[in-house]
């Protein structure tokens, strides 16, 4: 009995790696974005500390400097959460590409998992429709054999 042979075996193989390097770079991708948005939520804990800490510093007598020294920390914490908040547009748009990416490389998968499924279903036809003649030569072989001994 002949075995199933994909005649499109190697553009499978190629689509399948594409796809799986493309779920690593989403994967990549959604990482860093994560990353960057914790970040950015750190900052702005630590902005919202300063700013307690600053409330807490006008109920008691301090020096100028501490008072300049925690508005200059809060200014360089505010500073650092915009370009936090930049860092995590440019990771959405790196996550969003990713995601274009991997749907694509599934697109391509699919295409090629739908012409294997038609081309086994038309083997396994072809396999039937041989099983049936060969049965039919059989019963034939048979029917001319019985009738040559009668």
């Amino acid at each position: 009995m002949k075995r199933f042979k994909f005649r499109l075996e190697a553009v499978e193989t190629i689509r399948n790696r594409r796809e799986r390097e493309a779920m690593e770079e989403l994967g990549r991708a959604r990482r860093e974005h994560q990353a960057a948005l914790d970040r950015k939520a750190g900052l702005e804990a630590a902005l919202s500390e300063a700013l307690i800490r600053r409330e807490n510093l006008a109920n008691s007598p301090v020096s100028p400097d501490a008072f300049r020294l925690i508005e200059g920390f809060i200014e360089g914490t505010r500073v650092r959460i915009r370009q936090a908040a930049q860092q995590v547009m440019r990771s959405l748009r790196s996550l969003e590409r990713a995601t274009r990416g991997y749907m694509h490389a599934r697109r391509d998968v699919r295409v090629i998992e739908t012409i294997r499924e038609a081309d086994y279903s038309e083997f396994k036809k072809e396999l039937g429709r041989r099983e049936l003649r060969l049965m039919d030569e059989l019963t034939s072989a048979r029917t001319a054999r019985e009738r040559a001994e009668a």
